[in-house]
């Protein structure tokens, strides 16, 4: 993946992007090059993790991604239920402040 300069290589990526392309999809495109390039200097020169380390770590996130997904419904749910009781109360002040506006102009 070596290129003959860091301009070079930044025209070939813009060359490649489609006409309709944004600031964010340009920045993407360097990010991920700089990370294919990061990873593979690593790789040159030894910093690398083994197959099972990567399947050991998968595996404690597998088996403990169910308690963490419980733990992200019941805080969702206990969000949900105060926006609920939040709105509730809005409604009993709005609803609270209609019927005095409806009496005030009744006894006018």
């Amino acid at each position: 993946m070596e290129t003959k300069s860091i301009k070079e290589e930044a025209r070939r990526i813009i060359e490649n992007l489609p006409d309709n392309s944004s600031w964010d999809d340009l920045m993407y495109q360097i990010y991920v090059r700089q990370a294919i390039e990061a990873g593979l200097k690593d790789s040159e020169e030894g910093r690398v993790v083994s197959i099972e380390q990567v399947r050991s770590n998968y595996s404690y996130i597998a088996q403990n991604s169910p308690q963490y997904a419980q733990r992200l419904v019941r805080q969702k749910k206990s969000d949900l239920e105060e926006i609920r009781l939040r709105r509730c109360a809005l409604a009993t002040i709005l609803g609270d402040r209609q019927k005095q506006t409806t009496q005030s102009e009744v006894e006018a």
